[in-house]
């Protein structure tokens, strides 16, 4: 439960109209909405996620009244009610939270024409006059400003008679002695919805959106206020600067002022368009980095909701392919513990490698190393040999040569498993006489935690097998 502004009191100073926050009060809740990144989901996923909102919106109390806040990464919820949300995780908040985002009880804002004067900042609100119903989901996300939210639930009585009168004003022009096709698609629209009324699918909410554009200057306010503008013809919706009523749009805005309004009536299927979804997000935890907008970020490619924990990282030469790789790499090992395996091409990640006190294993494989597993034997000696040297009946020979060695023989030296598959097979050993100085009989106690390749050390014939190798390695270490 938190504790809201409710009032201010206004006289005017130097052209500018003072406003000081009194220190009344009124009860309501204020939570942090944790909400899923809309921009990563498929079209079925946001399709549910947008099912959840509308029917928190039509299960909600009659005549209810509560506001939703998109604040720099903030969503946030403020009711009047205790609120069960299931298209978001939810967190009651403090009142030190909101501080840091919202006005505080004791500061002034001063209010000239068509924008407010508040501690740093100079603020104007937008208000968004109607917008095309044939829009998309996340809508005021487009504009990448925050803005809030106010809406308030009809009751069904109130709903169905609204919609009857509709209905029947578009019977009559329905039914005039030229046919208006329009008003028959009105009439059923309205007798559809009505329908839906009764299922629970539907309700009529009183809404009011609005931008709040800011700047630290009145330049960098009216260029903002003129990107919005000129987007908002775009998409299709229509914005009004408010300037006469300025102060009680402020008074809308505060946390816990639940100020009375009735603006257009709207259904809850295109309401949850314009409600805040849209967070940057990645990931809960991890890797810190910096949004485009300047936005923390975490990034963890072990997060467990991942389903697919691969990243590819591209760019022209010079842009920082390396460096960022070689960040991510770092902070996942010391942050989350992750093991290494750096496979290097140009010799740019040695140096991370040697920090981190990593082994390399550029010139000294032991294929051995991971005790007598046939299939990844198998899989080394015909990336070796070329997969194209050797018919699918030769790799099973080749396999079940192998297997046999291993089940009657104690040695853990590759050596001596080649010279048994010559034996048997005939014309391998010659594949490897020019690599043999590569191939070593060293064993470690445990896998290092990081392991390095440099490429540029290894022979071209080898490199399918090394990369065979060190995947295999790190499938073999602990962790992630």
């Amino acid at each position: 439960m938190i504790l809201g502004n409710s009032k201010f009191i206004y006289k005017r100073k130097n052209n500018f109209v003072e406003t000081n926050v009194l220190n009344k009060w009124v009860k309501s809740n204020v939570y942090n909405l944790n909400v899923n990144d809309v921009s990563q989901m498929n079209y079925e996923k946001k399709s549910d996620l947008l099912d959840s909102v509308k029917s928190f919106l039509n299960n909600a109390k009659e005549e209810t009244v509560f506001k939703l806040y998109k604040e720099g990464q903030k969503i946030l919820l403020n009711t009047s009610f205790e609120a069960d949300v299931d298209f978001a995780t939810i967190t009651e908040l403090d009142d030190d939270f909101i501080s840091d985002c919202m006005p505080n009880s004791g500061k002034v804002a001063y209010i000239k024409d068509d924008y407010i004067k508040y501690g740093d900042k100079y603020i104007s609100f937008l208000k968004i006059d109607s917008f095309s119903k044939s829009t998309y989901s996340n809508l005021l996300e487009m504009f990448n400003v925050d803005y809030f939210v106010c809406l308030r639930k009809k009751s069904k009585a109130y709903s169905e008679h609204y919609l009857r009168n509709k209905r029947h004003s578009s019977d009559q022009f329905a039914n005039t002695y030229h046919r208006n096709h329009g008003a028959i698609k009105k009439y059923q629209e309205a007798d559809h919805v009505i329908m839906q009324l009764d299922e629970n699918t539907e309700s009529l909410y009183y809404w009011e959106a609005w931008l709040k554009v800011e700047g630290f200057s009145r330049e960098e306010l009216e260029f903002s206020v003129a990107e919005s503008v000129g987007l908002s013809k775009k998409l299709g919706i229509k914005l009004f600067r408010e300037k006469a009523l300025l102060d009680i749009v402020f008074n809308k805005y505060l946390v816990g002022n639940f100020y009375p309004f009735s603006s257009s009536l709207e259904l809850t299927s295109l309401i949850a368009n314009i409600v805040p979804l849209f967070q940057e997000k990645i990931h809960d935890e991890g890797v810190r980095l910096e949004s485009p907008t300047h936005n923390d970020l975490c990034f963890n490619l072990f997060d467990r909701n991942e389903g697919n924990p691969h990243i590819e990282i591209t760019g022209s030469s010079g842009n920082g392919k390396t460096c960022f790789g070689a960040y991510l790499s770092f902070e996942h090992h010391r942050l989350l513990g992750a093991n290494l395996v750096i496979v290097d091409m140009l010799g740019g990640l040695r140096r991370l490698s040697s920090y981190l006190d990593g082994k390399e294993v550029s010139t000294s494989i032991n294929p051995m190393l991971f005790g007598k597993d046939v299939e990844f034997l198998k899989n080394f000696i015909v990336s070796v040999i070329g997969a194209e040297e050797l018919t699918r009946k030769e790799e099973g020979k080749l396999h079940g040569a192998i297997k046999e060695w291993m089940d009657n023989n104690n040695s853990e030296n590759f050596e001596s498993l080649l010279a048994y598959l010559e034996e048997q097979l005939g014309d391998i050993k010659c594949y490897f006489n020019e690599i043999s100085q590569f191939l070593s009989s060293e064993l470690y106690s445990e896998l290092p935690k990081v392991a390095y390749v440099d490429l540029a050390k290894v022979p071209g014939q080898l490199l399918d097998a090394y990369l065979v190798y060190v995947r295999a390695m790190a499938d073999r270490m602990d962790g992630q």
